[in-house]
C-alpha cells in the first residue's frame, strides 16, 4: 500500500496537540480584516493574502503537510477557531469541557446559531418539495468534506462579525479559506471490526473560501457567495469510510457497485445525483455522483487545491509550485 495516501495526524480523543503559530484570539483575527495596510507591516502587496481557518481537533493541518503543502509559503496566517469559539461563548458547551477533551465542529456551530443536518433529512425535504434542495444559511450537511469546509468558513466569518466593532470588515481584501478531508478504509481491514483503529486513507478533498471584498459587497447574504470545491480521490472512489460513518451517511453499498457520492448539499447539486463517466488516463469509470464533484488522482489533488489560493509573486514564492 502506498504510504503517501495515508491520512495520519488525527489526535485521539483527549489528546492535546501543540499548535504554535496559530491565531487563537478573536481580537487578533478581527484586526487582520479591519486594519488598514499601513498598520499591518507584513501585509503582502503582490497578491491577496489567505487566512487558513482550521478546527484544531481535525488534524487537517497535518494532512496538508503530508500532502506536500508548504504551509508557511502558502498561507499568510492560520487561525484555530476552536479556542475562539470558547472565548466568544465562555458559558457554552465547549467552554464547559475540560482542557484536552474532544470538541466537535457541530457543537460550536450550534452555539453560534448554525444548524447542521444529515443527507437523509435533505432527501426527505427534496422529495416533499418536489425539487432539489438548495443549501441555505441554516441547513448544512455534516458528512462531506466540501460542506465541512463550508461550515468552517461560515463559522469563522460569523465569529469575525460578532467580534468586530464594525460590519462589514473595513480592511484590505483577504481570502478566508478552509480545507477538509474525508477518510476511507480498505475492505480487507474491516475484519475483525475494530472501530476507528483501521488504517485510514484520504478519499475526499474539500475546500471553501470567501474574500472580504465579497463580504463587503454582500454584507447581509454573504454566505450565498462562498466558493466551494469537492474532489474524490481516483484511487479511492469506491472505498467507504468506517462502518459507523457509513451508517450515518445512509450508504447501502449492496445496491450499487460504485460509491453513491450524493452526500453534499452545496453548489448546484443539492441532493441530486447522476451517472457520471470519467476517463482517467485510459481508465473508464461510471459512478453515481453529484454534478459538481470531480474525480482527481491523488498526485494531482495538491495542485487542484493550490489553484484556488492566491499565490505570491515568483520572486517571493521560491520553489513553491
Amino acid at each position: 500500500m502506498d504510504p503517501s495516501i495515508c491520512a495520519p495526524g488525527v489526535p485521539r480523543r483527549g489528546e492535546v496537540t501543540e499548535r504554535d503559530g496559530f491565531i487563537k484570539d478573536v481580537n487578533d483575527l478581527c484586526a487582520l480584516v479591519n486594519q488598514g495596510i499601513e498598520h499591518i507591516p507584513d501585509f503582502p502587496r503582490d497578491h491577496t493574502p489567505t487566512i487558513l481557518s482550521l478546527w484544531a481537533a481535525s488534524g487537517d493541518e497535518q494532512r496538508m503537510k503530508n500532502a506536500g503543502i508548504d504551509m508557511a509559503q502558502t498561507f499568510w496566517r492560520m487561525v484555530d477557531i476552536q479556542p475562539i469559539a470558547r472565548q466568544l461563548r465562555p458559558n457554552g458547551v465547549l467552554a464547559s469541557k475540560p482542557a484536552g477533551s474532544y470538541h466537535k465542529l457541530i457543537e460550536a456551530s450550534r452555539e453560534f446559531g448554525l444548524r447542521m443536518t444529515t443527507q437523509s433529512a435533505l432527501d426527505q425535504v427534496a422529495v416533499g418539495a418536489g425539487q432539489h434542495f438548495v443549501r441555505t444559511e441554516s441547513f448544512l450537511v455534516q458528512h462531506n468534506a466540501q460542506d465541512d469546509a463550508f461550515n468552517t468558513v461560515k463559522l469563522t466569518v460569523t465569529m469575525i462579525k460578532e467580534g468586530s466593532p464594525v460590519w462589514p470588515p473595513k480592511g484590505p481584501n483577504v481570502r478566508i479559506f478552509a480545507v477538509d478531508f474525508e477518510g476511507c478504509v480498505y475492505p480487507i481491514h474491516r475484519h475483525p471490526v475494530r472501530g476507528s483503529k483501521y488504517p485510514h486513507y484520504i478519499s475526499e478533498w474539500g475546500f471553501a473560501y470567501i474574500d472580504t471584498d465579497t463580504i463587503r459587497a454582500h454584507p447581509d447574504d454573504w454566505h450565498l457567495y462562498i466558493t466551494t470545491g469537492h474532489a474524490v480521490v481516483h484511487e479511492h472512489y469506491d472505498h467507504h469510510p468506517d462502518f459507523p460513518t457509513c451508517r450515518n451517511m445512509n450508504i447501502n453499498d449492496g445496491r450499487r457497485a460504485s460509491y453513491p457520492r450524493n452526500n453534499t448539499s452545496s453548489g448546484p447539486s443539492g441532493t441530486k445525483k447522476e451517472l457520471r463517466i470519467f476517463d482517467e488516463q485510459g481508465t473508464r469509470l461510471e459512478v453515481y455522483m453529484s454534478p459538481d464533484t470531480e474525480i482527481i488522482r491523488k498526485r494531482a489533488c495538491c495542485a487542484w487545491l493550490l489553484r484556488n489560493i492566491p499565490k505570491m509573486a515568483a520572486s517571493r514564492q521560491g520553489s513553491q509550485t
